[in-house]
């Protein structure tokens, strides 16, 4: 599902991500097409290595499929829509876990849009017309993870469930 204005203070402590594992990555785009080039698919890759190391401690093994889809398309978004498939242009990815889930955030160097009122629209069962663009912004909303646009749409949240204490014990037997 996604949310307008999450605060990000909120959903990390929610998430009990004081103090824990924090992971930055810088990706440089090499080229002008996001989509084909393969440096892309690896660098998407290479993160998500990392998070499933480490968020297998964290998350439930059904969030961590579910982020690996999610986080794909917000990266390519990220790089054609934020970035306009500028070469030299960043995104920067940081990933928390905590106690209680994980977050992970997509910043790029675009000037973001207005995703209030397609989130909006979409909260209210609108259509929306996904023949040019928003078939991301559709897939996060038929998500269960938390997805939160922030600041001027250029950087997006994707954040797991929140475990329960009873979640916990049953996830501490794994």
């Amino acid at each position: 599902m996604v949310f307008i204005l999450e605060d990000i203070a909120k959903i990390e402590a929610d998430r009990m991500t004081e103090g824990m594992v924090v992971e930055n990555f810088t990706h440089i785009q090499r080229s002008n097409d996001v989509f084909g080039d393969p440096r892309t698919v690896r660098e998407i890759n290479r993160i998500m290595e990392w998070y499933v190391q480490a968020a297998q401690y964290y998350v439930w093994n059904s969030d961590i499929h579910d982020v690996l889809g999610v986080f794909a398309d917000a990266f390519l978004n990220a790089g054609l829509w934020g970035n306009k498939n500028v070469p030299e242009k960043r995104i920067e990815v940081c990933i928390k876990y905590g106690l209680l889930g994980s977050v992970i955030y997509l910043e790029d160097e675009g000037k973001g849009f207005d995703y209030k009122t397609q989130v909006e629209k979409l909260q209210r069962g609108e259509k929306h017309n996904f023949s040019r663009n928003g078939g991301g912004l559709r897939k996060f909303h038929r998500s269960h993870l938390h997805v939160s646009f922030h600041d001027c749409g250029n950087k997006i949240s994707i954040a797991t469930r929140i475990s329960s204490e009873e979640e916990l014990d049953r996830f501490s037997m794994r």
